[in-house]
């Protein structure tokens, strides 16, 4: 449960994507089909990483250990949107599907690089995306709202 895996359907073996004992969890493939991103957790914190899907060296795509969650990529693929929290709140708080009240909504480039706050989430979680490459969807207590990459713009789309 600890490990990714891709399985070629209908009848095929599983292929095991993640090597060791790194820990990966919540993928998400990327628009093209070609990555997979993914978090990992430890005690002290995790990262956000990609793998190609096929296969092959997973690529740290944060700069610092945080509690990752919910990864998302972009309908172009250019940024992965997800949650930021940390070690202590994980721990402390219980897990609500990566909607913790100190988490931050942020985005990191695909390709690696600084995070880049969206919003603090202030219990939003769930990202997504609609056909607008420009406008993330989260769910937050009121209800949906979407955004644009710089949290402005903020628009409740439904209750």
């Amino acid at each position: 449960m600890t490990h990714l895996y891709t399985v070629d359907l209908p009848g095929g073996k599983p292929t095991q994507l993640t090597n060791g004992n790194a820990r990966a969890y919540q993928p998400a493939w990327s628009p093209d089909g070609q990555s997979i991103a993914y978090v990992s957790w430890t005690a002290e914190g995790g990262q956000l990483w990609k793998t190609p899907a096929i296969g092959g060296t997973p690529q740290q795509l944060s700069k610092s250990l945080a509690v990752y969650s919910n990864p998302v990529w972009s309908p172009d693929g250019s940024r992965i949107v997800l949650l930021r929290g940390n070690a202590y709140d994980r721990e402390n708080t219980q897990f609500d599907g990566g909607q913790t009240g100190n988490a931050d909504l942020i985005w990191i480039p695909s390709s690696a690089g600084d995070a880049n706050l969206i919003l603090p989430a202030r219990g939003a979680g769930g990202p997504h995306f609609t056909h607008d490459k420009d406008r993330i969807y989260v769910y937050t207590p009121t209800g949906l709202v979407s955004l644009r990459y710089d949290g402005t713009d903020r628009v409740r789309t439904c209750r």
